[in-house]
């Protein structure tokens, strides 16, 4: 039996891993038809955004949909917590939105979403960037209300 050496070296190329660069390339972006994210809870201290911000940076997508508590608008009334990496996902949707990816929001049933966009854009304005504190009440900041009592 006679072995072919050009066979034989291009039979053993076949098995050989692709070069590194194209392998990690290739994970770097991947395109998909639709993307479907639920409940982020944005605002929240529990919200995973630097794993969300992970993802997006990773896909690429013509239809993504947004289902859900993305923002939590009641949240934010309660406790203001905006750090960089929510802002940093908001900013990737908005440039996905920019380069063609059809972007769809599901509200919640129970999302108020005039709630929600204002809690996101007061918070997001706001100076703080990490831990909770709670909008002072009247009787912590100092004002009295009069009260007439009648006898």
């Amino acid at each position: 039996m006679h072995r072919d050496p050009q066979a034989l070296a291009g039979w053993k190329a076949s098995f050989v891993d692709p070069p590194r660069a194209e392998v990690e390339a290739e994970a770097a972006t991947r395109h998909v038809r639709s993307v479907w994210i639920s409940d982020v809870h944005l605002g929240t201290p529990g919200c995973k955004a630097g794993a969300l911000l992970a993802f997006l940076k990773q896909v690429q997508c013509d239809n993504l949909f947004l289902v859900g508590d993305i923002v939590d608008g009641w949240q934010l009334r309660r406790c203001r917590y905006w750090p960089r990496a929510h802002n940093a996902v908001v900013q990737k949707l908005l440039r996905k939105a920019r380069k063609g990816t059809r972007v769809v929001f599901i509200p919640a049933t129970t999302t108020s979403s005039r709630a929600a966009t204002s809690a996101a854009s007061s918070a997001a304005s706001s100076s703080r960037t990490s831990g909770c504190t709670r909008p002072p009440t009247a009787a912590s900041s100092g004002s009295r209300t009069a009260t007439s009592s009648t006898a």
